[in-house]
């Protein structure tokens, strides 16, 4: 039932009700803590174990959250209270866009002030890769000093990914009833109202609409029915508009382009959109708010016959383009879609530097890398076959990828770069190397790859011999890795991935000598296919555009082609093959519950709603828990440990991962690829500063533990030596030195609270155990730990204990004495948490509480989606999910 005024939630305590909806109930209510007046929209008690209402009223919370702009609406903090969510927000005073219109059109100078306002915010949501999906006046609020605020990002999209669990529901005009679309009936995009994918251009649809009601006063789709409405929208045209009463001709332009069916008609970007509404208003008369224009002069109606020419031209252009392309071939063969899953028990395996996916030259069969319990193979499918097979001999496989004529598979498995016959099922050994990052195979039996991730290009006859290097790292732009090489048609020009400080982007290079061409700045994977046409991946999103190799550029306007596509760092899970097909997959999901277990196995409460975890570390006072998230926001969130509530730490448009707290808990340090590679960030709590770098490498660094006295032991990834681990001072010169650097691969470094000892894991005696030096200098002492093989240290708050996980999975703990000398005992079994440990970072699942309790990242569920697979795409196809 609604809550009622004086009801406290938390540290809020309601005054009146503001309104209800599908989405929550929203209520002015007052901050005690802060002591101001918020909105707190509160999830209706009956939709609280609706998983898929519950997972869309936080992703509106973090849609919202992960933008910084006056035209939306501000949010606190997402929190939860006796099992019910809510969201703490700006509180505008004022009406809606709705509220607004009951009185008639909007005078035009107000309209275009307010709709300038809203696309500038939307311009900034969709550079984020946050599209909307439900704009209209009831979620626009006009402040009463003018100033607009987009609000309910409850149907957003993050970073172009789907909702979890998406059942595609509408909002039917007037109410919430059931139907089979997102958005609102009336405000829909034609590519909404039939069923399509919607990205940002869908945005400019509905925002096309809102701009026509607040000129004209009308709605140009509303018809008597849901249904009728939808099909206006997909088939009529909006009434033209009045040019008596809507102002200049380049404004009604804007409204029709807004308004085109196709998507790729509106706006390129809506940034664009936004300057042009700023220039229309800002060249108004001086007069009042009219609706009414006085005549442009002469230079003006120059300006527009000038405008009106280009298009005209555009068109005329764009014919030929089109006529040209279809009269000098057959038409193209009907676009396939269908979705391929991984075998009962399996799911695909996607890690930094590999895609699982890669697909035969002529678009028949799909190779596909999927663990299994105790296995990692590459499996086959052949689109004419019902089922998979698996390739014997492919254990430890990544990356995968296929010669010219469709008849073997390379692959990195095992610090080898392999080949496996598709017809006889032989293996054979091509080079030694390393993890790899990518690999291409040209014509004439060259393969082009990158050793690792951290590294530049190699390449290598098919047959088998040495590698000679290709690229090499400029250490002037303090270059980290080439990755994920695609050759051209010609066997000699390829693309590449340049992560860098300043040259980061996509390349253009050829094997006949050193140049190199940057195409784009913003370009995180590049696949080729036919004679010119490049697919790369821009926020998750996979887009298509013309390279033009003899001019070294991009040619057009890229095309998008399909949406949240998974990632881990910078790979995506997608590829395509010479013929223009095409796979990507969403990605699985790892759900878990930070949950309170005592020593004896017993579960003693949890913490927060369950979410994507990947880390977890307590709070130096146990207040308050840092986690970071597997989702498309990426941010270190934080957890209050006593009422549940989460707030967002960090923003970005990289993945941060491993925080650590600072001794005082004033501040975090937590490793952030926001200047590529993965570096160490810190992070002040109490202000609302932007995290620093705390020092900058071309080597991948992950933070691990932070001493009293001001020391940050941290993880440096370093393909000389492998994993290392490194000391930086969080204050003054912060220069790193090297604490323990080896051949072998350490990892793990636990500063003990008293600041005397220094556990860390290491591979050297050739599984990895769990050793204890000296701290800070381990002084050539050094103490075996672990017995048969352990990992993932962590010591009591007391430092008169240290834990670690076995290779059974149990927790162990080892007593250590209080003398001057590190005295272990014998390591004791505790119990077996279904923790899910993760790997990113080499961060950890668990922590340890001031009163013995463990704090286990516990795993509650997989989602495993099947991968999306489009034959015969081409431009025409448009977007697809």
């Amino acid at each position: 039932m609604p809550l009622t005024a004086g009801t406290r939630l938390g540290s809020y305590q309601v005054i009146s009700s503001l309104g209800s909806g599908g989405m929550g109930e929203v209520y002015r209510a007052r901050d005690l803590t802060l002591n101001r007046d918020v909105a707190l929209k509160v999830l209706p008690a009956h939709l609280t174990r609706d998983a898929d209402r519950l997972h869309r009223f936080e992703q509106e919370a973090r849609a919202a959250s992960a933008l910084n702009h006056p035209a939306i609406v501000a949010i606190y903090e997402l929190g939860r209270v006796d099992d019910r969510p809510y969201i703490s927000m700006e509180l505008v005073e004022g009406q809606t866009l709705r509220q607004l219109l009951t009185r008639g059109p909007i005078p035009l100078r107000r309209a275009l002030h307010i709709a300038a306002q809203i696309a500038s915010a939307l311009a900034k949501a969709h550079a984020a890769g946050i599209v909307h999906r439900d704009l209209k006046p009831e979620n626009l609020m006009v402040s009463s000093d003018d100033h607009a605020k987009i609000l309910d990002f409850g149907l957003a999209k993050l970073a172009g990914g789907p909702l979890h669990g998406e059942s595609l529901e509408t909002t039917i005009d007037h109410g919430t009833r059931p139907g089979v679309l997102l958005g609102t009936v009336g405000y829909m995009s034609p590519e909404q109202a039939s069923g399509a994918a919607a990205d940002f251009r869908s945005d400019q649809f509905s925002f096309g609409l809102v701009l026509y009601e607040l000129l004209t006063g009308l709605r140009p789709f509303q018809r008597p029915t849901a249904a009728e409405t939808l099909s206006a929208i997909i088939r009529d045209d909006a009434p033209p508009l009045d040019p008596a009463s809507t102002g200049p001709v380049p404004l009604r332009w804007m409204v029709e382009r807004c308004l085109a069916k196709a998507p790729e008609a509106r706006y390129a970007s809506t940034h664009d959109l936004a300057r042009d509404l700023v220039k229309v208003h800002d060249h108004l008369g001086d007069g009042t708010a009219s609706a009414t224009i006085p005549p442009r002069p002469a230079a003006g109606r120059r300006a527009v016959i000038a405008w009106s020419s280009v298009a005209v031209l555009g068109a005329a252009v764009l014919g030929l383009v089109i006529d040209r392309s279809i009269g000098n071939r057959a038409d193209p063969p009907p676009p396939v879609r269908f979705t391929v899953a991984p075998p009962a028990g399996g799911t695909f395996h996607l890690t930094v530097g590999a895609s699982p996916f890669a697909l035969s030259p002529d678009g028949r069969h799909l190779a596909f890398v999927m663990v299994a319990p105790g296995k990692r193979q590459i499996w086959l499918r052949s689109f004419d076959a019902l089922e998979p097979r698996v390739l014997a001999g492919t254990e430890g496989a990544n990356g995968p990828f296929w010669s010219p004529d469709g008849a073997s598979i390379g692959f990195f498995a095992n610090n080898k770069l392999k080949r496996v016959s598709t017809t006889d099922g032989s293996v054979a050994t091509i080079c030694e190397t390393r993890g790899g990052g990518g690999a291409t195979w040209s014509r004439e039996d060259v393969i082009l790859f990158a050793p690792s991730i951290d590294t530049g290009l190699s390449r290598v006859a098919a047959g088998g011999g040495t590698p000679t290097p290709v690229t090499t790292l400029d250490a002037a732009h303090d270059e980290s890795a080439h990755l994920v090489p695609a050759f051209l048609p010609d066997g000699r020009h390829y693309v590449f991935v340049l992560g860098g400080r300043d040259n980061a982007g996509l390349y253009l290079a050829t094997l006949d000598g050193p140049e190199r061409t940057r195409l784009a700045p913003d370009i995180a994977w590049a696949g080729v296919s036919g004679p010119d046409r490049l697919f790369f991946l821009r926020n998750r999103n996979l887009m298509t555009q013309r390279l033009d190799v003899a001019a070294r550029t991009l040619v057009g306007e890229p095309v998008l082609v399909a949406e949240g596509v998974a990632m881990a760092g910078p790979t995506p899970a997608l590829a395509v093959s010479a013929q223009g097909d095409v796979v990507y997959w969403s990605g699985g999901h790892n759900i878990t519950q930070l949950t309170w277990v005592r020593r004896d196995g017993t579960v003693a409460g949890t913490v927060g709603p369950p979410g994507p975890y990947m880390n977890v570390r307590l709070s130096p006072d146990g207040r308050q828990a840092a986690v970071d998230r597997l989702d498309p926001g990426p941010a270190i969130w934080l957890i209050d440990v006593a009422r549940g509530t989460t707030s967002r730490a960090t923003f970005g448009s990289e993945y941060d991962s491993t925080p650590i707290w600072a001794p005082d808990g004033r501040s975090l340090v937590f490793a952030s690829a926001r200047e590529s590679p993965p570096n160490l960030f810190v992070k002040p709590l109490d202000t609302q500063a932007e995290p620093q770098p705390l020092f900058r490498n071309i080597l991948q660094s992950f933070p691990q533990s932070w001493s009293r006295d001001g020391l940050i032991a941290f993880v440096m990834v370093d393909p000389a030596t492998r994993n290392d681990i490194w000391l930086v001072p969080a204050s003054g010169d912060r220069k790193p030195w090297a604490v323990i650097q080896t051949p072998a691969v350490e990892t793990h470094p636990r500063i003990s609270p008293d600041g005397r000892w220094l556990a860390y894991v290491s591979n050297e005696a050739r599984g990895n155990e769990v050793y204890v030096t000296t701290f800070p200098e381990p002084k050539g002492n050094k103490w075996p730990v672990s017995i048969g093989g352990g990992g993932w240290p962590m010591w009591r708050p007391d430092s008169r204990e240290l834990y670690f996980r076995a290779p059974d999975g149990k927790l162990m703990a080892v007593t250590v004495g209080a003398g001057p000398d590190f005295t272990p005992g014998v390591p004791a079994p505790l119990f077996a948490p279904r923790a899910f440990p993760g790997a990113l970072g080499v961060g950890t699942f668990y922590d340890v509480a001031v009163d013995g309790r463990f704090l286990i990242n516990m795993f509650v569920e997989r989602s495993t989606p099947p991968a999306t697979v489009i034959l015969n795409w081409t431009p025409a196809t448009g977007v697809q999910r």
